[in-house]
């Protein structure tokens, strides 16, 4: 072999270890990476269950009235409660009477009026007898 393909041998060498220092390198960066984000994983679901166990504790029915009883002291409410009419304000001396629409608008002196005159076969509740009509 000649000088020259030695030295270019020795180029390419170097030239591959530095590329797999430089890989390894870059290999071991992400590993630790990973595992930095395996305990913050791990960090999180264990945070994540302390803070499902705080919620099944605070929204049992014992704790609820403990925390109602300490800081609100709301009561159930009573049923003369839902039906005060005092709640309602007070309605207009003169309403405005709303608009008819519809088949009845403007006869109201006929109670039939906009009703069908013609009994339907489809509605009929007798029982048919005989053929078909």
């Amino acid at each position: 072999m000649s000088a020259r393909t030695t030295f270019f041998w020795c180029i390419g060498a170097a030239a591959m270890a530095a590329g797999l220092f430089a890989v390894g390198d870059h290999v071991r960066d992400r590993k630790d990476r990973l595992a930095e984000l395996n305990r913050q994983v791990l960090a999180e679901r264990e945070r994540i269950q302390v803070l499902r166990s705080e919620l099944a504790f605070l929204t049992q029915p014992q704790t609820l009235e403990f925390q109602n009883a300490r800081a609100l002291g709301l009561v159930p409410i009573e049923a003369d409660q839902l039906h005060r009419s005092s709640f309602l304000p007070a309605r207009p001396a003169s309403a405005p009477e709303p608009p008819r629409t519809g088949a009845r608008a403007g006869r109201d002196d006929d109670p039939t009026s906009g009703l069908p005159t013609e009994p339907s076969s489809r509605l009929s509740l007798a029982p048919q007898t005989g053929g078909r009509q």
